[in-house]
């Protein structure tokens, strides 16, 4: 009996084939559809596994907060504290365990080195910021307080990768 399963199974497959070469439009335009419906659910489970089945790789990510100011008669509009700002907040919250800040720089920057010169994102952020987070590098050292006062050598913390490749 399973073989007469195995030969039903193959005439009708036969039968899809010759129905889709007498129907070329048809069969491509299913075939896109499939292709593109498997596209998109790769895409989205891809991203539900990123932002909610994944947790974040930091100490503690679920004590982890966004503090967003808001702009004046702009309610939806979010902005950032400027720097004497997020100084007063730190020093005068007491339910945090941290104030770190962090804003994106404009133009990232453009390294040589191994390769084509690329443009790469860039974050400027607060010299406690990687305590705050909990993060300790594999080489090195992270920012510092001491890499907030004016006049302070320049420092930059990269990431695994950029290191690699470049």
């Amino acid at each position: 009996e399973p073989e007469h399963e195995l030969r039903s199974e193959n005439i009708e497959m036969r039968t899809a084939l010759r129905s889709f070469l007498r129907t070329p439009r048809l069969f491509a335009c299913v075939v896109v559809c499939l292709a593109g419906a498997i596209g998109v659910a790769t895409a989205v489970f891809t991203i539900v596994n990123g932002v909610v089945l994944r947790p974040l790789s930091f100490q503690h990510a679920d004590r982890l907060v966004a503090i967003w100011g808001v702009s004046p008669g702009r309610d939806t509009v979010k902005r950032g504290f400027s720097w004497p700002d997020t100084t007063d907040l730190s020093r005068m919250v007491r339910s945090l365990d941290g104030v770190a800040a962090m804003a994106n720089a404009p133009a990232g920057m453009t390294p040589t080195g191994r390769g084509d010169p690329v443009q790469i994102p860039m974050w400027i952020v607060s010299g406690n910021f990687f305590d705050v987070l909990g993060v300790a590098p594999a080489l090195g050292r992270t920012l510092s307080s001491a890499d907030d006062v004016p006049n302070s050598q320049p420092a930059v913390t990269i990431s695994h990768a950029l290191w690699r490749d470049r």
